[in-house]
């Protein structure tokens, strides 16, 4: 009696530990960004934009060889009223896909029609890896 209640106690853990490994795979990709900022260049980080910028783009850097494999994120940049703007695939960049680089355009461009708070997330297998608020003014 005891090895049945050993062997189900076992099984039991074992199943909570594959329900949540999804989860713990999930939230360890976000704990494998080492930081990341919105500017309208590589060298300039800011969170404010003008109408006349050319574009803000999000800089994602993560921990050298997090994967061995190219992920693919979503990025989604949503408008001040909370509706999505655009979404699209993208992954990361360069040999060792640390690097991760978006842009949205500004300047001639719907977004600098719309100034107010705007957002980009990104996404991986519906998880919100980053949710990261700006300003589009005037």
């Amino acid at each position: 009696m005891t090895k049945n209640i050993s062997l189900s106690l076992i099984s039991t853990f074992a199943l909570l530990l594959t329900g949540c490994s999804t989860v713990v795979k999930t939230a360890n990709l976000s704990d494998d960004a080492e930081y990341y900022w919105l500017g309208s260049s590589s060298s300039n980080t800011k969170t404010i934009f003008n109408i006349n910028d050319e574009k803000v783009t999000l800089h994602v850097v993560f921990k050298p060889n997090f994967s061995w494999s190219i992920p693919t994120f979503i990025v989604e940049w949503i408008e001040p009223d909370s509706s999505v703007y655009l979404s699209r695939p993208i992954t990361t960049k360069y040999g060792n896909n640390s690097v991760l680089i978006t842009s949205l355009p500004i300047k001639g461009n719907m977004p600098s029609r719309s100034p107010g708070e705007w957002r980009v997330q990104l996404k991986k297998d519906d998880a919100v890896l980053v949710d990261f608020p700006f300003i589009i003014e005037k």
